[in-house]
């Protein structure tokens, strides 16, 4: 009896059930989108990891790619789908900022599955039974998926693997925002697992803070052994990614991810559009430019030794507006001013309440005394209290009210640092200061920025201070030549 020829429907088919999940992306992306399919090894990355999620030997992924990447596309339309050839009874939830972004892809999927491409190949491997519902649609096999967003419900589903895909909108990473994110990632997702010892998450998104949930996941979760893909569309020597299952593949400095569909010219017009701190953020996958945001790294400068006179010293208090763990620092600065130059002599920076700041600025008053003039306390928060606490023993307290946002202050301070007029301590003589300057590299996404806004109402302060002796003096010389003639 002649054998039966294999047809292609045959072949793809073995290549969906046996094959590689980079394979069936490649088989199945006309059924789900127009147009040419770009491929290039960052999607065979992708792919990979993928696969080894959906197999166990990964646990723990963040994939941070660029936008237009195709990221949301594999991880919340193929993967899952694909998931379902392997085993019919996987179970997913996927969340984002947005529902109907969660809702779209979920759409894609049941498309994708309803189509004639996937039915001829692959329909008897499972049957939908209410994919009208989109949001909450299952099979025949006792599989689901459901979409929601990090403000939706959740209650009573438990999951094979969790999908985050993006969190946060890009115009939105406030302090408020990115809190709510944290907790509800370390409260509602964290218990929504079938069998919590062998579930997967996978997190998806574009840097946008460096207390966004990556930002947090790497630093709080180190014991779950995260796998990070990281890939910016400019390659960057200093920032290589490379995990147990693949690597980026570049070597040269600023090489293209995708050329083909990104070229250089067209990136340096959305490079421009976005601007130094997004296109760090979104296209680069770090939350500030390398060489720093508003301060830039090239600006910092240090002293050897203080001036052993200063024209002023001052106090520069930075309160929080909670006593406990989760707060953020109590800030307090000792800056010096010597003509046009600035220096920052000292420091204190700690998670404090109430009574224990009080204490602080007294300790620090009594280290400077009688050397340091006024000091600053801003007129907020716990900052307050404690004006009203110390202005009778400390005669010399300023209670300061910040004009404008935190950025356009520090914006207003930026012409000192370029200038070369500002001067930290040297590492080595004070131990605080690298984090210091951490800080006011990666302000404003940085994950605090207490020691800025201490620094930033120092600097102004003085500056003022500055340019009222300097009016003064001449106004003094002026009268001065005025009795002479």
């Amino acid at each position: 009896m002649a054998k039966r020829q294999l047809t292609l429907v045959d072949v793809e088919r073995e290549i969906g059930l046996r094959g590689s999940f980079h394979d069936f992306v490649r088989m199945a992306w006309s059924t789900v989108e127009t147009g040419e399919f770009l491929d290039n090894w960052h999607i065979r990355l992708i792919c990979i990891h993928l696969e080894a999620l959906r197999d166990g030997r990964i646990r723990r992924l963040i994939i941070n790619v660029p936008p237009g990447c195709m990221k949301s596309l594999l991880v919340s339309v193929f993967w899952p789908a694909w998931c379902w050839l392997r085993n019919p009874q996987y179970r997913t939830i996927y969340a984002s900022y947005d529902p109907n972004l969660t809702l779209r892809d979920a759409r894609r999927k049941i498309a994708l599955i309803k189509s004639r491409w996937f039915q001829e190949r692959w329909g008897d491997k499972f049957h939908l039974t209410n994919e009208l519902a989109g949001s909450d649609f299952h099979n025949d096999h006792k599989g689901w998926r459901y979409s929601t967003s990090i403000k939706g419900p959740m209650t009573g589903r438990h999951c094979d693997c969790m999908g985050i895909d993006d969190p946060i909108k890009p115009q939105e990473a406030t302090k408020v925002n990115l809190t709510y994110c944290r907790e509800w990632w370390g409260g509602t997702a964290a218990t929504r697992f079938r069998v919590p010892t062998k579930s997967g998450k996978v997190i998806i998104m574009q840097r946008l803070h460096e207390d966004d949930l990556v930002g947090h996941v790497l630093r709080k979760e180190k014991d779950e052994n995260w796998v990070h893909l990281r890939l910016p569309m400019r390659y960057e020597s200093a920032f290589p990614c490379e995990t147990a299952f693949g690597k980026d593949p570049r070597t040269e400095e600023g090489e293209l991810l995708w050329p083909v569909r990104f070229p250089d010219e067209e990136l340096t017009k959305i490079e421009t559009v976005l601007g130094p701190m997004a296109t760090a953020a979104q296209m680069q996958q770090r939350p500030v430019p390398e060489g720093g945001a508003i301060f830039k790294r090239e600006w910092i400068r240090y002293y050897d030794k203080a001036p052993a006179t200063l024209d002023e010293i001052i106090q520069s208090w930075d309160c929080t507006f909670k006593g406990l763990a989760k707060s953020d620092y109590v800030v307090g600065q000792v800056w010096g001013r010597l003509g046009g130059a600035y220096y920052l002599l000292d420091q204190v920076r700690a998670q404090m309440g109430f009574e224990a700041t009080c204490e602080e600025i007294r300790a620090l008053s009594r280290k400077w005394w009688p050397k340091c003039g006024s000091i600053l306390i801003e007129d907020k928060a716990n900052g307050s209290a404690c004006i009203e606490t110390l202005r009778k023993e400390l005669s010399r307290i300023v209670p300061v009210d910040p004009q404008g946002g935190k950025v356009s202050r520090a914006n207003a301070v930026t012409g000192l640092h370029k200038a070369g007029n500002v001067f930290y301590p040297r590492p080595q003589d004070a131990p605080w200061v690298d984090h210091h300057v951490q800080e006011m590299l990666t302000f404003p996404a940085g994950a605090n920025d207490d020691t800025v806004d201490a620094e930033t109402q120092a600097l102004t302060h003085l500056e003022q201070a500055a340019s009222y002796f300097s009016a003064a003096m001449a106004r003094l010389s002026l009268d001065s030549l005025g009795n002479l003639i």
